[in-house]
């Protein structure tokens, strides 16, 4: 249902999706951060180019003063080894100056920066720029902000949009890539029939 396809011109769509150790809105740790870049335009299936999985590393997070709850902690207690695997096992660690310079790169002229959750997955990409010094303008452009959660529940579409495993997209909830191609998947659908 999800097609890689080359692009000659660049994606103008990016969707991110972190995962994190406090629901706090601008401040909570963040475990890792996944970004595709898709397509939601052609009418008879989504394309999604590059893809780009970021695990961060805890400790300079927790010296910048970054929020761990405890009923986050109890959440990911409860879930699958396979939905933590991604940071549990990473061998490589970014840290916040370079994961931030990742995401820059990532975003750096595109249009549309998509996102479950304005104000939490992008609050709190922007609220650890800030907590190294670099300014929120610098991730992306301040128009290209996009909810997708807004979008798909505020626009019901002409067909019904199945999520998770019924997309049969190989992958784990809570994987961020994976969540990230769920969602650029529902907005595909939706931009589609928008009313």
């Amino acid at each position: 249902m999800t097609t890689t396809s080359p692009s000659e011109t660049p994606y103008e769509h990016v969707m991110l999706d972190i995962e994190t150790m406090s629901l706090h809105p601008h401040k909570a740790l963040i475990l890792s951060i996944g970004m595709i870049e898709f397509d939601p335009a052609p009418l008879k299936q989504l394309f999604v180019g590059k893809r780009s999985l970021l695990v961060l590393d805890i400790p300079a997070q927790l010296a910048l003063g970054r929020r761990v709850d405890v009923s986050t902690q109890e959440f990911w207690a409860k879930q699958p080894y396979e939905a933590s695997r991604h940071w549990v096992d990473a061998d490589e660690h970014h840290s916040p100056h370079e994961a931030i310079g990742l995401v820059q790169k990532f975003c750096e002229g595109r249009t549309r920066v998509w996102a479950n959750g304005t104000q939490f997955d992008l609050s709190n990409i922007i609220g650890l720029a800030e907590d190294i010094g670099i300014g929120k303008d610098s991730l992306w452009h301040y128009r290209a902000p996009r909810d997708m959660r807004t979008f798909v529940r505020e626009t019901p579409a002409m067909r019904l949009v199945p999520i998770g495993d019924a997309l049969d997209i190989p992958g784990v909830a809570h994987e961020p890539v994976y969540d990230c191609t769920v969602q650029a998947w529902q907005v595909w659908a939706h931009w589609q029939n928008p009313s």
